[in-house]
């Protein structure tokens, strides 16, 4: 009886809980946030980690001028201008946020590397000034045209995955690049990459559902070129 008594009390507490809402638990995330931040200004980190945990004001984070690495994927976060300050990033992770105006890049030079994948960016020529820039995700989008990647000399590994990027041209003879990711863009002549002297890898995707491109996938092996059929860039 006793032992009855005592579960009914607990059911009966349990049941007196407020129920988890996603109000409940956005807030929790944002408070987990802040201590982050928080813990980070402490130590002078040089790394902060926020994807999928956005802060209320990204304001607070302009005077982290210690930070080399902004990771804030998969947020809420959408204006460049709210880190401005952060002129010794050398990399930033923005992809699936709500960014679509690009022109403050200019006020990070040191950015080695950049994801901005699954946004709705206006104008992606504000790229040209990130001349250090070594990895660049930037697909999952209406992305057309490539071009501004002829400002980029020092540019290894690109992925415009999920892009509606058709024409590489702009890529033959780069000096640089090394990894091409371009899981399903509908690229129709990669005939451009034959003049990528240091090009070492290719994601495609069922090349061989495409025809017309196998001669030239053929081409690209018989130059050394790793042509895979999963995702050669890993983003986040």
């Amino acid at each position: 009886m006793r032992y009855l008594t005592l579960l009914g009390a607990v059911l009966f507490l349990a049941a007196c809980q407020p129920e988890e809402t996603a109000e409940m638990r956005a807030a929790q995330r944002a408070e987990e946030a802040m201590a982050k931040v928080t813990e980070c200004a402490a130590v002078q980190c040089t790394t902060l980690d926020l994807d999928g945990t956005g802060i209320p004001d990204y304001t607070v984070l302009n005077d982290m001028t210690h930070l080399k690495v902004l990771m804030i994927s998969y947020t809420d976060f959408s204006d460049l201008n709210d880190i401005a300050g952060l002129t010794g990033l050398e990399e930033l992770h923005i992809g699936s946020t709500n960014v679509n105006d690009l022109t403050p890049l200019s006020n990070f030079p040191n950015l080695r590397l950049l994801h901005i994948q699954n946004t709705d960016f206006t104008d992606a020529g504000s790229l040209t000034s990130l001349r250090n820039l070594e990895e660049l995700a930037i697909g999952g989008n209406s992305l057309t045209d490539i071009g501004f990647v002829r400002s980029l000399p020092k540019l290894k590994n690109f992925d415009i995955s999920n892009s509606d990027v058709a024409d590489l041209s702009p890529l033959r003879g780069h000096p640089a690049l090394e990894t091409l990711a371009m899981e399903y863009a509908p690229v129709t002549d990669l005939s451009p990459l034959l003049h990528v002297r240091k090009l070492r890898q290719v994601g495609v995707v069922a090349p061989y559902i495409q025809d017309e491109l196998t001669a030239q996938y053929e081409q690209l092996r018989g130059r050394g070129v790793i042509v895979n059929y999963e995702p050669v860039l890993v983003i986040c």
